[in-house]
């Protein structure tokens, strides 16, 4: 046989016999917040380490502190599991608007800016509301 074709046959094989069993192991709701802090071998290694906009801190280390009523946080943790249910193997659909909304966000504003904000600001505010619906996303509660 050609390589060309023993190559072909290997392929088939892997996309027919192997494929389907990694596909058993793929939940079919997507995960928490929590989930995600607490698996980051479930991460590609470059969304783990990537700089989180103007935090100064990587995905998994904003993850990974404490929201201490800081807005910024708040939606932080419910976008990175957003994101990474997204990227993992759940369609983000409905929720991409406000995904890309609270993205935008975050480049425009710094976990400090947000922690000076009063609860009654509306930037605070919007955090806060858009943290609300992409926890209820990560939850499987959003359709």
């Amino acid at each position: 046989m050609k390589p060309v074709v023993i190559a072909g046959l290997a392929l088939v094989a892997v996309l027919f016999l192997v494929m389907p069993a990694l596909a058993c192991d793929i939940p079919d709701e997507p995960l928490t917040q929590g989930y995600w802090k607490n698996h980051p071998g479930e991460w590609a290694s470059e969304e783990k380490f990537s700089n989180f906009f103007k935090s100064g801190d990587s995905y998994l280390g904003v993850l990974k502190t404490p929201t201490r009523g800081n807005a910024y946080y708040i939606l932080a943790h419910q976008h990175i599991a957003a994101y990474l249910n997204g990227a993992a193997w759940t369609e983000i659909g409905s929720i991409r608007e406000v995904w890309w909304e609270a993205k935008s966000l975050f480049c425009t504003y710094g976990p400090d800016e947000i922690a000076r904000m009063k609860g009654n600001d509306p930037v605070r505010r919007q955090f806060v509301s858009l943290a609300e619906t992409l926890d209820a996303f990560n939850n499987g509660h959003y359709s």
